[in-house]
Formats: structure tokens, C-alpha cells, sequence
């Protein structure tokens, strides 16, 4: 079973790529765990869950209090989990950014 990964791309920004499901968070955890950044690039992610929604989010929200956050390239099968989440009163819809939270 192929898992996900992740990669810098630059000081701000984490690239998503693969599978974030229940099956393979715990193994990204601690590694996604010690990352600082701001925005989550989603282009390259094959399957999600709400596990791997749950930390992405939980690890872009570390840390940065009150600083703007943004997904990148938010594929259209993660909305209805940011609607589960209760997080779209908080997006703003943007077609350079994804989805931005402020």
C-alpha cells in the first residue's frame, strides 16, 4: 500500500502528495508533527480522509495564532470534509490559493 508524503517547497509551504487515510497517518505523524508552515499545497494527495484532512490541518494550525493559513489546490473530494469540519465559514475561495483560512 503506497503511502503519502510530504515535501518543502519553500520556507512557508508543505506539498502533500499520496495517500493521508487512517491506514497511513500515524506512520507521517511525527514527521509532519515537527514542520512549521503556513500553507498545505494538495495537488499531488491521491486519497484523503478525515484522518488526513484532520492532520493536515491540526499540524498547519500549530503555531501560527492568528497568522493567515491557506490549502493549495484543494482537490473537490476534501470540500465535503472542510464542510464536515465546520471550516468553510472560515475559507474564502480563491483561484491562486485553493481555499484560504485567515
Amino acid at each position: 500500500m503506497a503511502s503519502g508524503s510530504f515535501a518543502r517547497v519553500d520556507e512557508q509551504v508543505l506539498s502533500f502528495a499520496g495517500r493521508w487515510t487512517m491506514a497511513t497517518v500515524r506512520e507521517l505523524w511525527v514527521d509532519l508533527s515537527k514542520e512549521s508552515f503556513n500553507c498545505a499545497d494538495l495537488e499531488k494527495i491521491e486519497q484523503i480522509d478525515s484522518a488526513g484532512l484532520a492532520a493536515i490541518i491540526t499540524a498547519l494550525l500549530s503555531g501560527h495564532d492568528g497568522q493567515k493559513i491557506n490549502l493549495r489546490h484543494c482537490p473537490e473530494s476534501i470540500k465535503p470534509l472542510v464542510a464536515l469540519y465546520g471550516l468553510e465559514p472560515y475559507l474564502v475561495h480563491s483561484s491562486e490559493a485553493g481555499l484560504t483560512a485567515e
